[in-house]
Order: C-alpha cells, then sequence, then structure tokens
C-alpha cells in the first residue's frame, strides 16, 4: 500500500460522488417512481434502471478508460459463483424477477464492495478502504420516513460485507448474502417481488437501451480526454496538473508531525474512528439535527409559539450543526491517542500569507452571484429564514447562526477529515473526503451539488497546503452573506416575510 496521492484515486471517488447524485435527482423522485405506467399492467421501477447505470455502467467504463486498470481487479472474480447466485435468485424469485433483482444487488455490491473496495482504493489503501466505502453506504439509506436505527444497523452491514469482500476479493458473496437475508427476514417481499415484474413492458425497456447506452459512453469520452491528454502531456493537461497534481505531490511530501506510515494495508485506529464518527455525526444530524424534527416535537401554537418560533428552528438546526461538525470531533481527537486539536488546520498563520489567493477566487465568484440573485428561484430560495428582513435583530441573528455554521462544516471537512486522514493517505484523503461532502447537498439543485464536488476538491487542496480551514470559512461566510443580503434586498420592507 502506499499514501501518495494518485491522480486516478482522484478519477475514481470524482465518478463515485458523480454517479451517487445522479441517483439522488433522477432515481427516487416520486414523478420518475415508475418508468413504465400502465394501469393494466404492473410497472417497472425506474430506481432499478438507475442502479445498473449508476452504480454499474459507469464504474465499469470509468475502470475501462483508466490504464492499468483491470476490471477483474474489482472484485468480480470467484469461478461459479455469479451462476450460483443466479440459481438462488430464480428459485427465489421466479426468472424475471430474479434476473432483474439480481441485476440491481449485483450492481450496489459491485459500486460499494467492487468499485470503492477494489482496484485503485485497495492498493492504497488497504483494509481501510471498507471505512472510506461505509460512509456513502450509509448515507444512502438516508430517509425521513425510515427509523434513524436502519441507517446504524446499514453502517454495521457496510462494514461486514466489506470485511467479506477483501477477504474472498469478489461481490458475490454480498449479493449471495442479501438476497438469503430477504429470504430469511421477509418471506412477504419475495412473494411480493414474485407478482411485481410479471407485466414489465419488455419492449419499452429495450427502447430506452441506445439512451442508456449514449449517457454511459458521454462520461466515458469525459474521462478518457483527461487521460489521453496526461498520455499526451500536452497543454490542457499541464495546466490541471500544476493546479491539482503538483500540489498533492507537495502534500504528500509534508504529510505534518506523527504521519504513521503506510501501514502495509492493515486498518489503522485513526482512519476508522474518524470515518465511522463522519457517519454517526451526519445520521444525527439528518434525523434529529433538522428544522423539520424541531417542528414535530414543538408544533408551532400561536398561543404560545412567540415571534420567534421560526427563528428557534434555525437556531436548532444550528446548534446541531456546531455539535455534530465542530464539538463531537474535537471530542473524537482529543480521546485519539497523540492527536491534538491545534494539528487539524484551525491556525490562521497559512490563511492570512494566501489571502490573496481566497479575494480571488471570491472576485471570480461573486459575479454570477449577482446574475444569480435575479432569478425567481434564487429569490425562492434566499435567505433560509424568511422573515430576515423584519429587523435588524432577525437578519443578523440568522446571519450568525449561519456562519457558525459554516465554520463547524469547514473544522469538518477541512480539518477533521482531511487531517485525520492525511497522516495516512496523504493527498488522497482529499477525494474521500468530497463524497460525503457531496452528498449533504442533496436537496439543493442538483448543479449546486456537482459544484460542490469540484469545490470541495479546491477547497479541500487550499486547506491542505495553507493548513488553514479559515479560507474555506471566508469563502463560504462571504458567499452565503451576499446572496443573503442581495435576497434581502428584494424583500417586502414592511416586516413581512419574503415570499417564496
Amino acid at each position: 500500500m502506499t499514501n501518495r496521492a494518485d491522480w486516478k484515486i482522484g478519477v475514481l471517488l470524482v465518478v463515485a460522488a458523480l454517479a451517487l447524485t445522479l441517483q439522488e435527482y433522477l432515481a427516487p423522485r416520486p414523478h420518475l417512481e415508475w418508468f413504465v405506467y400502465d394501469e393494466a399492467r404492473f410497472p417497472l421501477p425506474w430506481w432499478t434502471l438507475w442502479s445498473v447505470i449508476g452504480y454499474a455502467a459507469i464504474p465499469l467504463l470509468t475502470v475501462l478508460a483508466l490504464p492499468g486498470e483491470r476490471v477483474r481487479d474489482y472484485h468480480l472474480t470467484m469461478r461459479g459463483a455469479p451462476a450460483a447466485v443466479v440459481a438462488l435468485a430464480i428459485a427465489l424469485l421466479g426468472w424475471r424477477a430474479g434476473a432483474l433483482v439480481v441485476a440491481q444487488l449485483v450492481a450496489l455490491e459491485l459500486f460499494f464492495r467492487g468499485f470503492l473496495l477494489g482496484g485503485g482504493l485497495r492498493r492504497v489503501m488497504g483494509d481501510n478502504a471498507i471505512f472510506v466505502s461505509v460512509v456513502p453506504f450509509c448515507m444512502i439509506h438516508f430517509n425521513p420516513d425510515r427509523s434513524m436505527w436502519i441507517v446504524f444497523a446499514a453502517m454495521g452491514v457496510g462494514l461486514g460485507l466489506g470485511w467479506l469482500a477483501m477477504r474472498t476479493r469478489a461481490i458475490w458473496p454480498g449479493v449471495a448474502v442479501q438476497l438469503a437475508a430477504l429470504a430469511a427476514f421477509d418471506p412477504r417481499a419475495v412473494r411480493a417481488l414474485r407478482g411485481r415484474y410479471e407485466h414489465i413492458d419488455w419492449e419499452r425497456l429495450e427502447r430506452i437501451a441506445t439512451t442508456v447506452g449514449l449517457v454511459a459512453a458521454g462520461v466515458g469520452a469525459v474521462i478518457a480526454l483527461l487521460v489521453w491528454s496526461r498520455a499526451r502531456n500536452n497543454l490542457l493537461w499541464r495546466g490541471v496538473a500544476t493546479l491539482t497534481v503538483d500540489q498533492w505531490r507537495a502534500i504528500d511530501e509534508d504529510r505534518g508531525p506523527g504521519a504513521l506510515g503506510a501501514s502495509d494495508g492493515k486498518p489503522v485506529l485513526t482512519i476508522a474512528v474518524i470515518l465511522l464518527t463522519c457517519c454517526v455525526t451526519l445520521t444525527l444530524q439528518e434525523y434529529v439535527g433538522q428544522r423539520a424534527q424541531y417542528e414535530k416535537w414543538w408544533p408551532y401554537d400561536p398561543a404560545t409559539s412567540g415571534e420567534y418560533w421560526s427563528l428557534m428552528g434555525f437556531a436548532w438546526w444550528t446548534g446541531w450543526r456546531v455539535f455534530g461538525y465542530l464539538l463531537l470531533p474535537m471530542a473524537v481527537i482529543a480521546l485519539l491517542p497523540g492527536e491534538r486539536v491545534r494539528d487539524y488546520h484551525i491556525s490562521p498563520r497559512g490563511f492570512w500569507k494566501h489571502l490573496w489567493i481566497y479575494v480571488v477566487m471570491f472576485a471570480l465568484i461573486l459575479p454570477a452571484v449577482i446574475i444569480a440573485s435575479r432569478t425567481s428561484e434564487f429569490r425562492a430560495t434566499y435567505p433560509f429564514y424568511r422573515l430576515a428582513p423584519r429587523s435588524l435583530f432577525d437578519t443578523w441573528s440568522w446571519e450568525v447562526m449561519y456562519a457558525l455554521q459554516f465554520l463547524s462544516l469547514e473544522f469538518f471537512f477541512r480539518g477533521f477529515l482531511l487531517q485525520g486522514l492525511r497522516r495516512v493517505v496523504g493527498a488522497n484523503a482529499i477525494f474521500v473526503m468530497i463524497v460525503p461532502y457531496c452528498m449533504i447537498h442533496y436537496g439543493k439543485p442538483m448543479t449546486e451539488t456537482i459544484g460542490a464536488i469540484f469545490a470541495g476538491v479546491i477547497l479541500g487542496t487550499l486547506a491542505m497546503r495553507t493548513r488553514s480551514i479559515w479560507g474555506g470559512v471566508l469563502i463560504h461566510v462571504g458567499v452565503a452573506w451576499t446572496m443573503d443580503l442581495l435576497a434581502i434586498a428584494q424583500c417586502p420592507t414592511d416586516g413581512r416575510a419574503c415570499p417564496r
């Protein structure tokens, strides 16, 4: 195992974030829940299609496009296992339902226990890759209609299936385990699935194959362009390398005090604790720290709630961000042997030296913010606290809370995760970090979520080079306050809430 930054690791994890984002925005929406609808027939789930595209087709094309990577290294070996899994599924569900359920489970396992555990990530991180894969696996189970404990159970399942895949170098045992669990724990689901696919419109399914192929080919073409540019070492690649690869090499050469080395691929306590803490804190914030939970526990009552009931909901949200992103990670660092909070990028010294970089970044972003502020979608979204224009107290109470949660967020993603992983995996920590960072943006416009992937790479690189989170805090708070103030300027001035 090596802790050197590997550009292929960056590609693999960026593609992982993109694939997860496509599924989040295109697969589970209610109006797309059923791809084929006919009252006389049972429909085909749209999310099944996107499971195969996002979890299998896009990752496989990525592996094929990367030089030196082989599909068989991504845990797709083991003689006879695929046939046994298919036979088990057909026995349980019938041939049509069995084929589609196996396709979905294989795609899921290929992504989380093959793409994120095998090949390049296995070579670079060894068994520590198990903890990397558990974070997004935990987060895809976030669902307000389900218990929080299902997410914690998924964390344990992810660890177990990850260990199994690493030991057997195959995804097939994981697929078989899930099929067996389905039959053992929920026989009613088996009976339902038998009938679920009996009336699929197979002709329509065939007609979308061309579109699916074009989407997958487009993703592959972009990846191939980057690979070709690197092989030719042309102007495009040299420019990208100066801003990225060269910076990551510098990070690897200066991993700081207490560097742990490559560890021969064995699990490292620091990585395990930090990434499992990431799962726990993101889960708590998703299920307990949202304003919806505050409103559920303390519903609005005109007689007793008072005029600041809505503001208190944002205080609840901010408090959980400060606890989950700042206080809990600091407590974890204090308990880890040999770790010091001051090493986790909280010093402003590197920030002042590189302040000009962040000023330039803000200047480049500002015109786009001003243009966006003139759109109806912008005015319907910002400020989040719709009563902010009511008074100066409302405005600045909200803006201070907004800034506090950005400070906490930057410490968590650009301090806790990056420094905690840096001592073992070097600059590769940036790409581990961007996957959950991207996923916390789900629910915002899709373009903003995709933009968060690349913003995360930039801010992560700067934080590791400067050893300071304060540049990211400045950018986030500066842009957020500018957006809010531009929106507030267009809100009513008579104390009414900003209209949506």
